[in-house]
């Protein structure tokens, strides 16, 4: 069960945390379990996921604190005995290290636990939730800290290497009278996309049946890593290409990051929510051509916008080669299939898409653009896994030698349904992926006004953002026949 600590009252001028409470699964609902990784799990050790969803709520703090916070607190308890690896621990394997950053396993025992937090801001809850161009700092409060996984033993303490690193935290936020959110922050080692929707889905069941068991639950995870088979020759040749990659990288990632064009200490970094209503992405994609997926003409249409807004200067020549990446889901393509609930990461980058700037921001730059992010899809679902070795190949050189505003990738998908997401106050008012600016990704979600329609999420530099939301009504306007958006 969830145990609470003493209150602590910080307050940073906006945000004020009020407590703070270490929730477990309810003892001996699962037993001592070391959870061996795939390389897909290892691949992203070090990645951190962010997370806010917002939700109306009219109430004040107390009645929040006193009525919704203890079925909150009791069904994540219930949540974590389904989903126990998020409450366990990343921990460096006692077998000889095979993977470039160590071996790590996921250990979860009785009394193992998550942080949740609960805070009050006084920030503008209706401008948080809007889709406008807002600074990003206003978001950071909103997530919880979470440490990094130490991956060298050099830089470990004995007590990181004995207990351990979280890989979840999260923090329930309630502005008076207007909303409530709930952000986390987890460690990509535990799961992918699709698994984090899956147990924020369940979460959310329980507490919106009370809190008091687990039968809300219909769809239960799979944890074990068995069900991907025997991936140890792919495994073998990733880790080649990693190892191609470190050794032939010149300087660190952060003097690297200083010549990549990322916004400076003077340039306001922001994020803005963008709509593809249902009859844009009919419409557009009736101009795609037969056989192109509403997923490839979301993605053409966002890097097209984006091949626009980032200016010359950064992206250097109009036939300057522009990158994309998509990550696949390979639940449903392995043979035989994983199941659909498999908890873990089998969602790797499955094709990098090359593009010049120069083609991309032609009239005919998004159908282009379509027709080969499709052809990629079609070479994905026809060969299985074994073309990820080429792939990751081609990802690390790009990652390796390519500046960060020529690279795209997304995060997320439309058929997350991340707006069927019901703790008992309603479907949530808006979500927020909000690492989105630390990367160069955009996010992708269902439409919370619309059935059919899709969010895309943007951040960067002040300056960036506002070209791209000039040129998306611009496109939207000239391809869809639309005087008003």
């Amino acid at each position: 069960m969830a145990s609470s600590t003493k209150d602590v009252a910080v307050d940073d001028g906006v945000l004020k945390v009020l407590g703070e409470w270490r929730v477990s699964p309810p003892p001996g609902s699962v037993p001592t379990t070391e959870l061996r990784l795939s390389y897909f799990d290892l691949a992203l050790l070090g990645i951190q996921v962010k997370y806010i969803v917002f939700f109306d709520f009219p109430g004040s703090t107390q009645d929040f604190r006193d009525v919704h916070f203890p079925r909150l607190r009791r069904s994540l308890s219930l949540a974590l005995s389904l989903f126990y690896p998020l409450a366990g621990r990343a921990v460096p394997s006692q077998g000889s290290p095979n993977y470039p950053g160590g071996d790590h396993l996921i250990l979860y025992s009785d009394g193992d636990f998550v942080s949740l937090t609960l805070a009050e801001s006084r920030a503008d809850f209706a401008s948080l939730v809007g889709n406008q161009a807002k600074e990003a700092k206003a978001f950071h409060p909103l997530v919880p800290p979470l440490p990094h996984v130490i991956t060298s033993s050099v830089h470990s303490t004995e007590a990181e290497k004995g207990r351990g690193t979280p890989l979840i935290a999260f923090r329930v936020t309630v502005f008076p009278g207007s909303g409530v959110s709930i952000g986390f922050t987890f460690n990509h080692v535990v799961t992918d996309g699709i698994g984090c929707a899956h147990f924020v889905k369940s979460w959310a069941a329980i507490s919106n049946a009370g809190g008091g068991d687990v039968s809300a639950v219909k769809d239960l995870p799979v944890v074990d890593r068995a069900v991907l088979g025997d991936l140890e020759p792919l495994k073998r040749a990733l880790m080649e290409n990693e190892q191609r990659l470190v050794a032939s990288l010149p300087e660190s990632e952060e003097e690297q990051n200083q010549k990549q064009q990322l916004p400076g200490p003077h340039s306001m970094v922001v994020r803005a929510t963008f709509v593809l209503k249902r009859a844009h992405m009919e419409t557009l994609r009736s101009k795609m051509g037969p056989g192109i997926s509403s997923f490839s003409v979301i993605c053409a249409f966002v890097w097209a916008c984006l091949a626009k807004s980032r200016p010359v200067l950064s992206c250097g020549p109009r036939d300057q080669t522009l990158y994309f990446w998509l990550p696949a889901n390979y639940r449903r393509r392995l043979r035989p299939p994983v199941p659909g609930t498999y908890f873990g990461n089998i969602s790797p980058v499955s094709a990098v898409v090359e593009a010049s700037r120069d083609e991309l921001t032609r009239e005919a730059g998004v159908a282009y653009a379509a027709q080969l992010i499709q052809a990629a899809i079609r070479r994905v679902d026809e060969g299985e896994l074994e073309g990820l070795p080429s792939v990751g190949r081609r990802l690390m050189e790009v990652i390796g030698s390519k500046p960060r505003d020529r690279r795209l990738s997304v995060a997320g998908t439309p058929f997350f349904r991340a707006y069927d997401t019901d703790f008992g106050w309603g479907n949530p008012r808006k979500i927020e992926f909000s690492s989105m600016e630390e990367t160069d990704s955009v996010s992708l979600s269902d439409s919370r006004d619309e059935a059919g329609g899709v969010e895309i999420g943007l951040g960067g530099s002040e300056e960036e953002v506002t070209r791209f939301t000039s040129f998306f009504e611009e496109g939207l306007k000239g391809l869809c026949n639309v005087s008003k958006l």
